[in-house]
């Protein structure tokens, strides 16, 4: 809402908030996207800089996490360089927006930059080069990458301000935050506290749908990579989180996705993709819904299907925090189709990367003995007990990630081979 001050300049809007109170921040990270500057000297690419901002609002949107203003409120500041902190306080929101774009001849530039309006700090800037050929392929493009970079950014500022807090004053989306962190260690230990905290969140706010599905995911990730004694208990509750948060919103794409790897787990492949493929399509900017989707469609049997899905998720998120996980997905499927030394340039680099799972080291060992090189492959499985000792060969037995009993016997048969014990 806006009025016309009648002491201000011709031209100048001003928000309520201005006059009559600060907005109060909304619980989930908000956003503003300022109008992008047209630097081109050119009135008539003004048309290109507000379609370049109206499409990133409305992709930022898709983000149900987010909370973002609408255009008709950004769009008041067009035309002005104004403090970002007095927009945020003006919106009430935590992060701003803004960008430029620059056309010279059949060149285009657009810059854009994210702002803690709270520190003033820049959370995350790019620029982006392109021949002008075609205007909105060119417009779609630097959309998706922008919208791509931002929502991990705002996520893992999120996530170090909840930690910051002191814990008498967490509230739902702090222990949510804290669970985030958690999680994203990808330590046995770290998924553990997840769990905890994910349960915490879902007792304080039993209507926050996101929570649910994350203390879904925190479960499964870690029955599939760190196979407890107690599996059968942790994928039941798993079952009943993914299904609480989906009846909470079915149109999360996050509470899609998981509730979609549960029935993968399950063996309901059919389900699963499904459910996974209706995530995508809510948020074909989600990184990890196109990484699940690859997943489930290897778990059933279907990899050359899912190849491409997991490369179009590291397109979207080429520094993401699980890119381990898909750069390990994406040589499972290379060693489900038996193209082996495809799949050890894939493993390799999974192994190399931050944080590499047992898994990576147990396929890694078996790549390498499929292409004869034992020796490696017992070095390779030195390396898998000692991330995790006490490995044996029946510990992967019903393993729902390998996508049937034939690939899990092949598996399963090369890590024999390289001498891990069988039980």
């Amino acid at each position: 809402m806006w009025r016309w001050p009648a002491d201000s300049a011709p031209g100048r809007a001003a928000t309520i908030a201005e006059d009559d109170e600060i907005l109060t921040l909304p619980d989930k990270p908000s956003i503003a996207v300022l109008p992008f500057q047209n630097m081109s000297g050119d009135p008539e690419q003004e048309y290109f800089a507000d379609g370049m901002t109206e499409d990133i609002i409305t992709e930022l949107s898709q983000f149900r996490s987010l909370f973002v203003i609408a255009r008709n409120s950004t769009f008041a500041y067009k035309d002005r360089s104004p403090d970002v902190r007095d927009v945020a306080r003006e919106l009430g929101v935590r992060y701003v927006l803004e960008g430029s774009v620059r056309r010279g001849g059949e060149r285009i530039r657009i810059t854009g930059q994210l702002i803690h309006a709270e520190s003033g700090n820049h959370i995350w800037a790019d620029r982006y080069d392109r021949e002008l050929e075609d205007i909105f392929t060119v417009q779609d493009e630097v959309t998706a990458a922008i919208v791509a970079a931002i929502a991990p950014e705002i996520g893992n500022v999120e996530r170090e301000r909840s930690q910051r807090k002191s814990p008498d004053n967490f509230d739902a989306w702090g222990h949510y935050q804290r669970g985030l962190a958690a999680y994203y260690s990808s330590t046995e230990e770290g998924h553990r506290s997840a769990i905890e905290l994910f349960d915490r969140a879902n007792d304080i706010d039993p209507t926050f749908a996101p929570a649910f599905a994350m203390a879904a995911t925190a479960r499964t990730r870690y029955l599939m990579h760190f196979m407890p004694e107690n599996s059968d208990e942790i994928l039941n509750q798993a079952r009943e989180k993914a299904h609480k948060a989906i009846t909470l919103d079915p149109q999360d794409s996050m509470c899609l996705w998981n509730d979609g790897r549960v029935h993968s787990i399950l063996g309901h492949h059919d389900v699963a993709i499904a459910k996974v493929e209706d995530a995508v399509s809510l948020n074909p900017n989600d990184a990890m819904a196109r990484y699940i989707l690859g997943a489930v469609l290897c778990s059933a049997g279907r990899s050359e299907e899912a190849i491409p899905h997991v490369d179009h998720a590291i397109r979207l998120s080429p520094r993401d925090i699980f890119l381990t996980g898909m750069l390990f997905h994406r040589a499972l499927m290379l060693f489900h189709l038996e193209r082996y030394e495809e799949s050890f340039e894939w493993v390799q680099r999974a192994s190399l990367s931050a944080n590499p799972r047992p898994l990576t080291f147990a396929l890694f060992a078996a790549v390498l003995v499929k292409l004869g090189r034992a020796e490696e492959a017992r070095a390779a499985l030195k390396n898998l007990l000692l991330h995790a000792p006490g490995t044996t060969c029946n510990k992967f037995q019903g393993n729902p990630m390998f996508g049937g009993s034939e690939v899990l016997e092949r598996f399963v048969g090369a890590l024999r081979e390289a001498g891990l014990p069988e039980d």
